[in-house]
């Protein structure tokens, strides 16, 4: 069950700001309430569409056209809760949306229905010994990498710290694509909640087919809630960042690294972003150099 209104106003003040403020009540929904943890936090019967809006907006980071408003927002606090959310939306036909870091250019978190905000199942675990990182899908790339850092070892992600680690479900392209592969190249196993809400491993030998459909297609199977993921010893490696105001630099910096032979380097890793916005339209070049430079 879950806790009284009051306990459950404490919990939500220690949610990030942004997450804050934005319901005009937290209240229990019937047939879900019951079937949650007292953890969870639950934002439903908005007064307006104001609130809501407001609400969705500050979590989602995609174009606003594509921002639909649900009628019930659940924080889980455990993998549970997220089972009782997809059983709730299966038994009263209620279409839902999953939220990680709100950065899917698609739009498939937006729902009209029920909204899972996964921000608050962060857990990560590294497996030195076995060279297995495991982590909830509420992380962000830039929490994953801090949990890992004292081990000294590296998952395959991205390249965004702000984004969440669920983007490695379609793909993952990261710094070390030229050794390590994407990131979904090094996934071992998927925590699944399928739609009759019962809650799967899935591995190459226990499930191959479905471990299959998981890796680029998993929004479409159900909810991803831990990955566990091959990591990789890391010593030094250094890197950073460099914006130009004139987008004409482009083509010379792409010239100037092939000359010097850098892009045939697996230790070199360079991503060039374009922006056109704020004027003027700008360049940046972000380089991660892997190993002690002996390379060059």
């Amino acid at each position: 069950m879950l806790h009284s209104h009051a306990a459950l106003l404490l919990a939500a003040l220690s949610l990030p700001h942004k997450v804050q403020g934005f319901a005009s009540r937290i209240m229990d929904v019937p047939g879900l309430s019951d079937r949650l943890s007292s953890r969870a936090i639950v934002y439903s019967d908005f007064d307006n569409s104001e609130a809501i809006g407001a609400l969705v907006t500050s979590r989602f980071f995609t174009a606003t056209s594509a921002v639909q408003l649900p009628t019930i927002v659940v924080i889980p606090a455990v993998v549970e809760d997220v089972q009782a959310c997809v059983r709730h939306a299966y038994d009263h036909d209620l279409d839902f949306g999953v939220l990680g870091g709100g950065h899917g250019v698609a739009g498939l978190g937006h729902t009209n229905g029920l909204l899972i905000d996964m921000t608050a199942l962060t857990e990560v675990h590294v497996d030195t010994a076995a060279g297995i990182t495991t982590y909830q899908t509420g992380n962000t790339i830039g929490s994953l990498d801090l949990a890992s850092k004292d081990s000294r070892v590296y998952s395959p992600n991205g390249n965004c710290p702000q984004v969440g680690a669920g983007a490695v479900l379609h793909g993952g392209y990261g710094s070390m694509i030229k050794t390590r592969g994407l990131a979904i190249d090094n996934i071992v196993s998927y925590q699944l909640v399928t739609y009759d809400s019962k809650l799967h491993t899935v591995t190459n030998e226990s499930e191959s087919e479905l471990f299959w459909g998981l890796r680029g297609a998993a929004s479409m199977l159900g909810v991803v809630t831990k990955i566990s993921v091959r990591h990789f010893k890391v010593d030094d490696h250094y890197g950073g960042s460099i914006v130009f105001t004139n987008v004409s630099a482009l083509p010379r910096l792409v010239a100037w690294i092939n000359d010097k032979g850098l892009s045939a380097t697996n230790e070199f890793h360079v991503r060039f972003s374009v922006f056109s916005a704020p004027p003027p339209a700008s360049v940046a070049m972000e380089v991660t150099l892997w190993g002690d430079g002996s390379a060059f």
